[in-house]
């Protein structure tokens, strides 16, 4: 069917490719229509409204999907005993879901506020939830730190352009596969930030016994942590242990340099002025004097590598940074 077009445009490089594979003779990367957008639309929202949402920490939740909404309204709870007159703006993607929309806040507790101009917005509303098309753009223009839906849930989120071309700050969930270059631009521009807590969980383990399975990680790096293991090569074990095949262990260690006035200078700081400032402070004179003995106690370069390719690493290579003050390994499983 494809081959039938004389040309076909995409928004995104991807589809570039999709589009050839299809059959698609000629495939022109057009880029998203939205990046040419009119800035000069009419604001609908009414002076009340604009002055109430002025005087509140306010932020929006836009295009949610179902089961956003809910979490929204958690965020909202939590913020409130963090922030003084905190308000969620909420735009969900399909209005005909609003009776059930609201009826989830109310179960949190909330106090919900349908968007309707004439009516009376009680001070202490939580929730403004808006009930018609075509608003986003305007509360846009009021609102300037918008969550973006679609991107909690398995949809691959929704358009942030719109928002961006009204100067908002973008938050989203993971699942942005539908505008991932865009998505990608803003966030080496700093103007979109993805919610990560299901992707990543900090928990307390036992750096010689670790809880996780065989091959699990694709890397694991270390911050000036291997030196503190009590048993250094039981430690390197459960390491590769839970390394995939092929993956990479990076670790950052404290050293001591090889050049005579920089080994002077850093052993002369470390020894004397490093545990008399860190007693000024902490007032544990023996914690920073221990972190001297720590490093001298930890092995040179060349015999921490030995330990590496004793373990089973590969390819083990160290890489003396700050004029060898610390060291930087690097090695494969």
């Amino acid at each position: 069917i494809f081959n039938k077009y004389d040309l076909c445009l995409s928004s995104n490089k991807e589809t570039v490719r999709y589009l050839k594979k299809l059959g698609a003779k000629k495939v022109k990367y057009f880029g998203n229509l939205k990046y040419s957008q009119s800035e000069n639309e009419r604001i609908e929202i009414d002076k009340k409204t604009i002055k109430f949402i002025s005087r509140k920490n306010v932020w929006c939740a836009s295009s949610t999907h179902n089961t956003e909404e809910k979490f929204v309204g958690l965020v909202h709870n939590k913020l409130k005993k963090k922030y003084k007159n905190p308000l969620t703006v909420i735009i969900p993607r399909h209005i005909d879901r609003i009776e059930t929309i609201k009826e989830q806040l109310l179960n949190l507790g909330l106090k919900v506020h349908i968007h309707e101009p004439k009516t009376r917005i009680h001070k202490d509303t939580d929730i403004y939830l808006v009930n018609s098309f075509g608003k986003t753009k305007s509360f846009y223009s009021v609102v300037k730190n918008v969550f973006l839906g679609g991107s909690l849930i398995n949809h691959g989120g929704q358009n942030p352009l719109e928002a961006v071309r009204y100067d908002c700050n973008i938050l989203h969930g993971p699942n942005v596969c539908n505008f991932d270059e865009i998505y990608k631009f803003l966030c080496k521009q700093k103007i979109s930030k993805k919610k990560l807590n299901n992707r990543i969980k900090l928990t307390n383990e036992d750096a010689e016994n670790l809880s996780f399975n065989d091959e699990y990680f694709d890397a694991v790096t270390v911050g000036f942590g291997v030196r503190n293991f009590e048993n250094l090569n039981k430690g390197l074990e459960e390491i590769y242990r839970v390394l995939k095949d092929g993956g990479y262990v990076a670790i950052l260690e404290p050293s001591y340099p090889k050049y005579f006035l920089i080994k002077q200078l850093f052993n002369f700081y470390f020894d004397f002025i490093t545990p008399l400032i860190g007693n000024l402070i902490s007032k544990d004179y023996k914690a920073y004097s221990y972190l001297s003995k720590s490093v001298q106690n930890f092995p040179t370069n060349k015999e921490f590598i030995k330990i590496l390719k004793d373990t089973g690493f590969s390819s083990c290579n160290y890489y003396p940074l700050t004029f060898g003050v610390v060291s930087l390994y690097i090695a494969i499983k």
